[in-house]
């Protein structure tokens, strides 16, 4: 796990062990948190409507 990214010959090397490794670069590392909550705080919220078609039927 590294806040910056990984070099080509590292993300090489894990490609060709064994041993299963994950690398998590800061890109990554940063949209999890976003995806998660983690570490983050709101600061918009949108809402989408659409037109309630069943408002307007005759009686």
């Amino acid at each position: 796990m590294t806040t910056s990214a990984f070099s080509a010959d590292a993300r090489d090397y894990v490609s060709h062990i064994d041993v299963k490794v994950v690398l998590l670069d800061g890109i990554q590392i940063a949209n999890l948190m976003i995806d998660h909550g983690v570490g983050v705080t709101p600061v918009a919220t949108y809402v989408v409507k659409r037109l309630d078609s069943d408002y307007f039927d005759e009686v």
